[in-house]
């Protein structure tokens, strides 16, 4: 059975990133997407999870906090140095993490076999940065694997797909599954609330 494309992030004429519903969207709340590379005609797993809670919100929370990018020495050498100050001696909160962080700031989507998305800007353009990392305790190390481009007119057509869509479908999706019955000034503060960079 053909999965459902939620959205396709077009790239350019030969990548892009591509979101599909698993066949069990509506009973499993937890796994119910997946997201995938496309190259050409061969799409590769990146990762999994909650739609409205995970793969969609990362990139909903993204597209309105781009950071802006240095030269990619930069970027790798602040996400090392992100990775080697934690204590970890201690289970590390996510709310303890900096927002300005070299992780943080450009994190987009973690996927699997340790492998990352970063997105942010570097001056007229926005890229998208895959990358392997291991991060053993003290001695983190990333590998840049491939670099996409997208200009502002490219990056105005995702956060409008994508924006709109998550919005659409948590909406539905808790007033649903919860019986959350917001009106409609409430559910705008709501979205304010979780595109908010604090």
């Amino acid at each position: 059975m053909k999965k459902k494309v939620i959205y396709e992030l077009h790239i350019d004429s030969k990548h892009s990133l591509l979101v599909c519903e698993k066949k069990n969207y509506d009973d499993c709340y937890y796994t119910n997407c997946i997201l995938y590379l496309r190259n050409g005609h061969r799409k590769k797993k990146f990762a999994q999870g909650s739609f409205c809670y995970g793969i969609g919100l990362s990139m909903y929370y993204r597209f309105y906090n781009v950071k802006e990018l240095n030269e990619l020495s930069d970027f790798k050498a602040g996400i090392v140095e992100s990775f080697n100050s934690m204590d970890y001696d201690k289970v590390p909160d996510p709310s303890d993490r900096n927002p300005d962080d070299g992780y943080v700031k450009y994190y987009f989507m973690n996927g699997d076999r340790d492998r990352e998305l970063f997105f942010g800007r570097k001056g007229e353009n926005y890229l998208l940065i895959c990358a392997k990392l291991d991060t053993e305790p003290k001695k983190c190390r990333i590998k840049i694997l491939k670099v996409y481009s997208i200009n502002e007119t490219t990056f105005a057509e995702w956060k409008k797909i994508a924006c709109e869509e998550w919005e659409k479908r948590v909406r539905r999706e808790e007033e649903r599954d919860y019986g959350k019955d917001k009106s409609d000034e409430e559910w705008q503060k709501y979205y304010v609330f979780m595109r908010t960079d604090d």
